[in-house]
């Protein structure tokens, strides 16, 4: 057991320390007059940050009264118990408010960027209706990709959920709640996207990004249904960090800037970003499942031809999207450096 203390201000400490690789979160009460203070919490790895937020406010708050403490104590608990009864749910009740959460989201997010948009641009209110309708629908898609790429970047490189040094479980197994949660949000997102695409049909897009947003839809319900896969789920949802750089160079062209700096380093950067996260990572999700086929071959019937249908299709689609992005940033630069001369 390994003890880890965090100073607090003058009378009391907050620690944790490590029993079985799970922190367990302690304050200790001192010169307080209450020894009901004293808290012990046993928390997951991904619970614990939560926390540890609310242990840095609380210890760098010196003006903080025993009373906010204790109210501060009773919501971390409050929370604990809603989390522990969301954890208990079955996977498909989970999927359905997570990916509620998900639409919640969008919905949120597509306004918000109504809102705020007039005040960053202020020809926005000369935009035709389906330019707006397409600038607002392309502002929640940019924070979804920014919440996933986020999330997938945490599950893939800092949390130890897939690190196959840790767990002897095999790797397409494994998952959490918290993992599941973020897995169903995103499907929410493809949910409500691709059904604004069929509404206002071809007005967001044409049938590729149906067929883009119904694979990624089937795929991620499939792993959160079965359990199975989310590693390779969290890695193709990684590419959507190419998002913000596409919708950028479409804000843009809307906003009459093609000719500027800004709209070329963008076109650079979405090249370069397309390149690692939708070409170079694919190919690397496809050596690492040829490396694991034993794991991949004890997997569900439809999960196993999933993974050898879905992936190979998008990857098709990312190298078609990857050509036409590639001549349109040599023509761009041709264009800016005879501008230029």
């Amino acid at each position: 057991m390994k003890q880890k203390p965090k100073s607090g201000r003058k009378g009391m400490e907050w620690n944790y320390v490590m029993i079985n690789r799970n922190p367990v979160y302690i304050s200790d009460s001192n010169n307080m007059g209450d020894p009901s203070l004293s808290l012990s919490l046993s928390l997951s790895r991904e619970r614990f940050l939560f926390h540890h937020i609310l242990n840095c406010f609380i210890n760098h708050k010196p003006r903080l009264r025993v009373k906010s403490e204790e109210i501060i104590i009773k919501i971390m608990l409050g929370l604990d118990d809603i989390i522990d009864d969301y954890s208990s749910l079955s996977s498909e009740r989970r999927w359905f408010i997570s990916a509620f959460g998900g639409i919640i989201m969008c919905k949120l997010s597509y306004e918000f960027t109504g809102i705020v948009t007039p005040f960053i641009f202020k020809d926005f209110t000369k935009l035709n209706k389906a330019q707006k309708l397409e600038w607002k629908n392309r502002g929640f898609s940019t924070f979804h990709a920014l919440f996933v790429a986020i999330a997938s970047l945490y599950f893939l490189l800092i949390s130890d959920l897939f690190d196959e040094n840790v767990h002897e479980e095999l790797i397409v197994f494994r998952k959490s709640t918290l993992s599941e949660t973020i897995l169903g949000m995103s499907s929410g997102y493809f949910l409500s996207d691709v059904a604004m695409i069929i509404w206002t049909y071809p007005t967001l897009g044409g049938l590729e990004y149906v067929l883009h947003h119904g694979l990624s839809m089937f795929a991620i319900m499939q792993s959160i249904l079965t359990g199975e896969a989310e590693y390779y789920i969290f890695m193709v949802l990684f590419t959507e960090s190419t998002t913000p750089f596409v919708n950028l160079r479409w804000y843009f062209d809307v906003a009459g800037m093609k000719s500027t700096k800004r709209y070329v380093w963008n076109g650079i950067a979405m090249f370069l970003g397309w390149l690692v996260a939708r070409i170079v990572l694919f190919g690397f999700f496809f050596y690492h499942m040829y490396n694991h086929i034993d794991q991949v071959r004890r997997l569900h019937m439809v999960t196993f031809y999933g993974l050898h249908i879905i992936p190979p299709v998008l990857a098709i689609m990312n190298l078609m999207w990857f050509f036409k992005i590639a001549k349109g940033m040599v023509r761009t630069l041709r264009k800016n450096k005879t501008h230029t001369s």
